[in-house]
């Protein structure tokens, strides 16, 4: 049964009424210390690539240019190298001195420490960030359930489960990873001389990278039912979670879809502040929140696609709303009991289904 994304997301903005405060820190705080790494690559990221790629310029003409007064982009003949390599070979002292010092420049971009800052940022969110997100994935699913979790048990609730929660998304990665990986054979035949060029190569490795996406959503449910049920276990979240896509992801894909234009409108507004001559910072401020919000309303609406997908009696009740706005809207009374066979449909699918863990 397809659930409709209009639907999920009105419920979700129904859990959020009045909750926005706690959701958008649970979120926030998730997601913090990669956020930190958007914004430290954002600000460091272009200057750092630029002194390297400089430094690294110069180094190779220093070589080049003792070499004879060759240059980097020269095609080298058999003769030429030799006759460089002779040079070389012969080098002054203040020639080789230019050279080492080109060289320490180039080995001096990498001391920076600004890639120190980025690496740590890197390996804490690593490593942090899987257990606050089972966190925020049992809080949502609490909220879509009409509870009211604390921002603490949101976010420090699964702590005792920190291995559990870095394994079921290394794992996830890995998949996604592996599934990936169909696509090298196509790039790799694509970049032979003669080789498909254009908008129709560019679709083919489009196509070559279906698996993997395929793959991502196959396992989007399984940090979710680990948070659900952390005793049993990363492999079975897994297997759950692949069992019970089999026929959904249709369905996540029409939901997750439904968002995009909130975030091609967050990208354009970001895009007229800066043209308008709004301050970078203020401007990443902004962007960033907007960013956090979106991604609350995205963490709510996927909570309501696991509950109710799981759960018969709100499947049911789902289509029984639905019933009731055809009933309001004239339409055939025919039609709408069609529905009631969707219901026993489900109840039949829901009992023949594996217990979880299987």
């Amino acid at each position: 049964m397809l659930i409709n994304p209009s639907y999920l997301k009105r419920k979700a903005k129904k859990s959020l009424h009045g909750n926005w405060q706690t959701a958008l820190l649970v979120t926030f705080f998730a997601g913090c210390l990669f956020t930190l790494l958007s914004v430290l690559t954002t600000l460091y990221a272009n200057e750092l690539v630029g002194n390297m790629n400089t430094a690294s310029t110069e180094f190779y003409q220093a070589v080049f240019s003792a070499a004879g007064g060759l240059t980097q982009e020269a095609a080298l003949t058999e003769e030429e190298a030799a006759q460089g390599l002779q040079t070389m070979a012969t080098l002054t002292e203040s020639q080789f001195a230019d050279i080492m010092d080109k060289y320490q420049q180039f080995w001096e971009t990498f001391q920076d420490p600004r890639w120190s800052i980025l690496l740590w940022t890197l390996l804490g969110a690593m490593l942090v960030t899987p257990v606050l997100s089972l966190g925020k994935c049992k809080y949502y699913l609490d909220r879509a359930r009409g509870e009211d979790p604390s921002v603490w048990q949101g976010l420090f609730g699964y702590l005792r489960y920190f291995l559990k929660a870095f394994g079921v998304y290394a794992l996830y990665v890995l998949k996604v990873i592996l599934w990936g990986l169909i696509s090298i054979p196509v790039v790799l035949v694509l970049t032979l001389p003669g080789a498909l060029t254009g908008t129709f190569g560019s679709l083919l490795i489009f196509a070559s990278l279906i698996p993997a996406f395929l793959a991502y959503l196959r396992y989007f449910p399984a940090p979710w039912f680990l948070a659900e049920k952390p005793e049993e276990g990363v492999r079975a979240a897994l297997r759950r979670s692949k069992e019970w896509m089999k026929d959904k992801k249709k369905n996540l894909f029409l939901v997750l879809i439904s968002f995009i234009g909130l975030y091609f409108l967050i990208l354009i507004a970001e895009e007229l502040l800066l043209m308008a001559g709004l301050p970078q910072y203020l401007v990443i401020t902004l962007a960033l929140f907007a960013e956090l919000a979106l991604n609350v309303y995205m963490d709510a609406t996927a909570a309501q696609f696991i509950v109710i997908g799981t759960d018969q009696k709100l499947m049911n009740g789902m289509l029984d709303e639905l019933q009731r706005m055809m009933r309001q809207a004239g339409m055939d009374e025919e039609v709408i009991r069609s529905l009631d066979k969707e219901k026993q449909a489900d109840a039949e699918e829901s009992e023949n289904q594996p217990e979880e863990g299987d």
